[in-house]
């Protein structure tokens, strides 16, 4: 099963950069944190319908990396094997 939880989020692709600033995510100064936390959101809950054991996300993306990335780290919390690539 593929998802992009940017895309799912409404993101244009590509988007433009986005940095973590104070726990916020920004992009071309907008504020995009409840775009990627709804992301976030509906990808765990994705996860749990499907019965997903593990997570195959790109390190380094503020979506998805297992330490800072909004989804990464929601999955993590949520108990789900996380394999950064």
């Amino acid at each position: 099963m593929d998802i992009c939880p940017e895309c799912d989020a409404g993101l244009p692709t590509p988007r433009p950069p986005t940095r973590i600033i104070g726990g916020r995510w920004v992009a071309a100064g907008k504020d995009l944190t409840e775009l990627f936390q709804q992301a976030a959101l509906a990808v765990l809950q994705q996860a749990r319908e499907h019965e997903i054991c593990c997570a195959y996300l790109c390190k380094g993306s503020p979506a998805c990396d297992p330490v800072f990335g909004a989804t990464g780290h929601l999955l993590r919390q949520a108990g789900f094997k996380v394999i950064s690539i």
